[in-house]
């Protein structure tokens, strides 16, 4: 039984540390909620030269400084877990609970963010008209 999981583990053990450092220098690959986060900036610097009303205004900056910041938050959680996925792959006796839990910790911190997301998008389009809006969109 032992070897038997050790034989299932072994290639993706092997593959974490590539996984973390997939991309060189840059790090690992972008991930939709951190690349939506980095959307929401540009769209940030821009939401007073659109939106008409003030008072809106502010608040809709303040929903993509939001989406900003859940980017950033989901980001560091995502290398934290790259980086005990790169140390589990050096570990000889990993269970596949400790792999599983490290694989399932991301996806659970992903869609957390996601379901976030939408709501802070409707909650942008309560405050801007469909003009607005799509014009907001325009900007990546």
């Amino acid at each position: 039984m032992l070897f038997a999981l050790r034989a299932w583990l072994a290639p993706i053990l092997a593959g974490l540390p590539l996984l973390v450092g997939c991309s060189g220098p840059k790090g690992p690959a972008a991930h939709p909620v951190g690349a939506m986060a980095m959307r929401n900036v540009s769209r940030s610097e821009v939401v007073e030269l659109v939106v008409a009303d003030e008072e809106k205004a502010a608040q809709v900056k303040a929903a993509y400084l939001e989406i900003w910041k859940l980017g950033f938050e989901f980001n560091r959680e995502r290398n934290a877990v790259l980086l005990e996925q790169a140390a589990l792959a050096r570990k000889k006796d990993v269970t596949l609970e400790e792999l599983q839990e490290s694989l399932l910790r991301v996806r659970k911190v992903g869609k957390a963010a996601m379901s976030r997301y939408v709501t802070l998008v409707q909650q942008i389009r309560t405050y801007t008209t469909a003009k607005e809006f799509e014009r907001l969109s325009a900007f990546h």
